[in-house]
């Protein structure tokens, strides 16, 4: 799996891409050219740091950064909540047996 490019420069190339976009005739020539002027592998990769910034900023509609978190939290909170119920039960009624 290869390493994940670090916080700054995802940063840094979003920033660039915002800021150079009226620069180029497409937006994503503007991509394509701040992700081969950094090293990132992919255009498509920065294309996807780019749209992320814009929902992140509400330019955009789409679930935010944070939402995927919340939800992921929220997953575990009621699998665990379903989990210790089940044992309750188990226990309570007697089918569980202890050693």
């Amino acid at each position: 799996m290869p390493k994940p490019y670090p916080r700054e420069l995802r940063e840094r190339a979003v920033r660039l891409v915002i800021e150079h976009r009226g620069e180029y005739v497409t937006g994503y020539a503007a991509i394509w050219s701040v992700a081969a002027k950094l090293g990132i592998a992919t255009a498509e990769s920065l294309r996807k740091w780019v749209r992320q910034a814009e929902v992140d900023a509400g330019q955009r509609p789409g679930a935010s950064s944070e939402e995927p978190a919340d939800l992921r939290r929220l997953l575990v909170a009621v699998w665990l909540g379903a989990y210790w119920s089940r044992a309750g039960m188990l226990v309570l009624s007697g089918s569980w047996v202890g050693g």
